[in-house]
């Protein structure tokens, strides 16, 4: 996981109604807690009319020895979280299943694709009773 160390620039490529197609955010993700953890902040700017302030979330990763699996916890600043797991890379493919969503929401899996050490894709599906919703973005390590 120490390739999404650092600050990475990212761009909204696709989401189900469009809205934020295009759209610009940075990540930035460091060691924390003795290192048993990643942190990762998210600031994203507001992207329509109905969004007046930044999008701020908040995640840590860590690694669970005795499930072997990696648990990501999430909060934002509109009050959801989520905790999500994962088994782990697979070559260049890493897919991450929520187990638990704030407010009832569905459930999603993100999968990254890391083309390089400095460019990963990331897809994001959510399964709803009314169909499956896909957010899509692509990030480049930045400085």
């Amino acid at each position: 996981m120490a390739m999404f160390l650092g600050t990475w620039n990212c761009r909204s490529v696709k989401s189900p109604d469009g809205r934020t197609d295009g759209h610009v955010f940075t990540t930035t993700t460091s060691m924390a807690l003795d290192g048993r953890w990643m942190e990762t902040d998210q600031d994203t700017p507001p992207f329509d009319r109905y969004r007046t302030r930044d999008f701020v979330l908040k995640s840590w990763l860590t690694y669970d020895f005795a499930t072997k699996t990696w648990v990501t916890m999430t909060v934002d600043n509109l009050g959801g979280y989520s905790v999500a797991t994962s088994g782990g890379w697979n070559g260049d493919t890493l897919v991450t299943d929520d187990t638990v969503q704030s407010a009832g929401q569905p459930l999603g899996v993100d999968t990254v694709t890391r083309l390089s050490d400095v460019h990963y894709h990331d897809h994001y599906e959510v399964k709803a009773a009314r169909g499956s919703q896909i957010f899509e973005s692509d990030c480049t390590k930045g400085s």
